[in-house]
């Protein structure tokens, strides 16, 4: 097993649509009322811009390619470096995610990122520091 960061593999699931289309959609009414002015629920003001990469990854080899976004790949890895503004503070992010999440994976995933994150001297990431973006999001209550 690789040295450096201890790392996990998570599952990451997300439907992207328009704001529009998800307030058309069924129980639309119910989820507007979670944007709605006077509400209660807690909202957090977030400007991101997002770098990321794709690569594809040789279980039996160990050797990782990058790809294209759009190219499909059955083993991969995909890396996202976020420069966030939240609140009107600066923060910065970056998320490592395998696919699929299956126990073949966790070597190459662990060896990849490892090589990635060699050059990050001053850097102390670790899995117990590692969380969801919402979760993340969700220390900066209003």
């Amino acid at each position: 097993m690789p040295t450096g960061p201890s790392l996990a593999i998570r599952t990451k699931v997300t439907w992207p649509a328009e704001l529009d289309t998800l307030l058309r959609g069924v129980g639309g009414q119910s989820f507007r009322m979670l944007f709605a002015e006077g509400t209660r629920l807690p909202c957090v003001f977030v400007h991101k811009t997002r770098a990321v990469r794709k690569l594809r990854l040789d279980t039996m080899s160990g050797t990782a390619q990058e790809v294209d976004a759009k190219t499909f790949v059955d083993r991969g890895l995909g890396c996202e470096l976020t420069n966030l503004e939240v609140s009107g503070k600066r923060f910065c992010s970056l998320a490592f995610e395998a696919f699929p999440d299956d126990a073949a994976m966790h070597d190459a995933f662990a060896r990849t990122v490892s090589a990635f994150l060699d050059g990050l001297q001053n850097a102390r990431l670790s899995a117990a520091k590692s969380m969801s973006y919402s979760i993340w999001l969700g220390q900066f209550r209003m």
